[in-house]
């Protein structure tokens, strides 16, 4: 069995880590869908070819899960970007919308409710207590 064959199976040797193999073919089209379009893990492990389970055990591995994340981010912000693009160009619900989430004090949709005075409940529960044997 050749050294590179054993590249991520054997334990580090002299303080040196053997590096980890690197990502599919698959896995590269995967990320660089999200990273693209940012589209979700379904429709990225369509357009990489595995089933949609295949790519959430990807994800199990914690130096994929980060490179997915990584992605993502990339992804929205080229979502944010183009919304940002239409919303300019005449789509006023749009341009609400972003600027609710990007100042959310200065632009949300606000109800306020001012209630003054005072306030009495009276609550019957049917059952004679000895208060009201003093009342």
């Amino acid at each position: 069995m050749e050294d590179d064959d054993l590249a991520g199976v054997l334990p580090p040797q002299n303080g040196f880590e053997i590096e980890e193999p690197s990502i599919s073919e698959r896995q590269a089209i995967f990320l660089e869908a999200i990273s693209q379009s940012g589209c979700r893990d379904g429709e990225a492990a369509a357009i990489a070819g595995v089933h949609r389970v295949t790519a959430w055990r990807w994800q199990l591995e914690p130096r994929f899960a980060d490179q997915v994340r990584e992605a993502r981010k990339v992804g929205v912000q080229k979502l944010i970007a183009e919304a940002e693009r239409r919303a300019m160009r005449g789509s006023d619900m749009l341009l609400k919308f972003l600027l609710c989430n990007y100042d959310p004090e200065r632009f949300r949709d606000r109800q306020a409710v001012d209630v003054k005075g005072n306030v009495s409940l009276e609550v019957y529960t049917g059952i004679p207590s000895p208060v009201d044997d003093l009342l």
